[in-house]
């Protein structure tokens, strides 16, 4: 098992599941940033460098498939899973 630490960004507009997910991840190798929405969630994962996005489909604003298709198509995060 290795000690390196995971970079994660989790988008969720709700409240409950973005505070589910941080407890479960205490005490992991794994640092988390949070969005609440796709415009953040765009913001963040291009100003910063993620191994993964947990990205909820059914956001306000900008949906979570159309945020994906952004990411996906940026040079800065078209790789990240």
């Amino acid at each position: 098992m290795t000690n390196e630490i995971s970079h994660i960004l989790v988008v969720d507009d709700s409240e409950s599941a973005r505070s589910l997910i941080r407890t479960y991840l205490q005490g992991t190798n794994i640092k988390a940033a949070f969005a609440e929405n796709g415009l953040q969630a765009i913001k963040k994962a291009k100003s910063n460098p993620f191994d993964l996005i947990l990205l909820d489909v059914q956001l306000h604003e900008i949906n979570g498939i159309e945020v994906c298709r952004i990411l996906k198509s940026d040079t800065r995060t078209k790789d990240i899973p």
